[in-house]
């Protein structure tokens, strides 16, 4: 709430400071460029200021604070250097587009942590993204000897075929990212349903081995949920991040290119 009042307070002055210039008859595209490549520079070191931990530079809450301020007050300097207009010429409008792409990736990517980071502790504690590949075949192995048990001590296939048609495309990956994303939680009730019909038509054994395979399609069913929600939280930096630097790139460039000829040079 601070933070917005803050962010609105700084905009509205600094677009009365930039009309001040216009009244002057200052170039006003030519300060504001050199505030929004200063505050874009500002924003690409983000991701070095994470890599150097080691220095006392404040707390990376804080300073992802003032990354998300910043990028918001971007947009409002962006707005102010086009006078609000659409872009002209090709590479004008490749850097507007490339900023905007930025920008919205950056939206998004705050929304996420916010919304996804808080759904994390709802299913089962958070596991680590990076320990759900062995996690997920600790309980694929644990329903494979459930079945072969099963079927060693009844001398029927019902178990293994239910298993082998309806299970294993389950239990082989991570299952269902979308259906997760937005709260749906259709499958697993649909898997575990027709589990437990199925058990109408097996012995009080094998029904055993059914309420043990159901216990372990809710856990792989949370553990789906897990990966599916940081997954999220980690691919949008895989589009954030790239345009991040292009955008840089492209700024400096463009603003050499506005200083050489400026200057009368080519």
């Amino acid at each position: 709430m601070l933070g917005g009042l803050l962010l609105a307070i700084l905009s509205v002055g600094t677009w009365f400071f930039f009309r001040l210039l216009d009244i002057a008859l200052l170039p006003i595209a030519t300060y504001s460029g050199l505030l929004l490549y200063a505050v874009l520079f500002f924003l690409t070191g983000y991701s070095l200021r994470k890599k150097i931990r080691f220095l006392p530079l404040g707390s990376s809450e804080l300073w992802l604070q003032i990354h998300i301020f910043s990028g918001l007050f971007s947009g409002v300097l962006f707005g102010i250097h086009l006078c609000w207009h659409l872009p002209r010429g090709g590479f004008e409008i490749a850097l507007a587009s490339i900023y905007l792409l930025t920008f919205l990736s950056g939206v998004v990517g705050w929304v996420l942590s916010r919304e996804l980071a808080k759904r994390l502790t709802t299913r089962g504690g958070e596991v680590l993204f990076e320990k759900i590949p062995r996690e997920l075949y600790l309980i694929r192995e644990d329903v494979k000897e459930l079945v072969q048990q099963c079927a060693n001590q009844t001398n029927s296939s019902a178990i293994s075929d239910f298993y082998r048609n309806r299970l294993r495309s389950f239990f082989t990956r991570p299952r269902h990212v979308l259906s997760h994303l937005i709260q749906s939680t259709r499958p697993r009730s649909s898997l575990l349903r027709e589990l437990n019909d199925f058990q109408r038509y097996v012995n009080d054994f094998e029904r055993e081995t059914l309420e043990g395979i159901a216990v372990a399609i809710r856990r792989k069913d949370s553990l789906d949920y897990q990966y599916a929600l940081q997954l999220a939280l980690k691919s949008w930096l895989f589009v954030h991040v790239p345009v991040s630097c292009a955008l840089l790139i492209f700024s400096t460039v463009h603003m050499l290119l506005v200083f050489a000829f400026s200057r009368g040079i080519g």
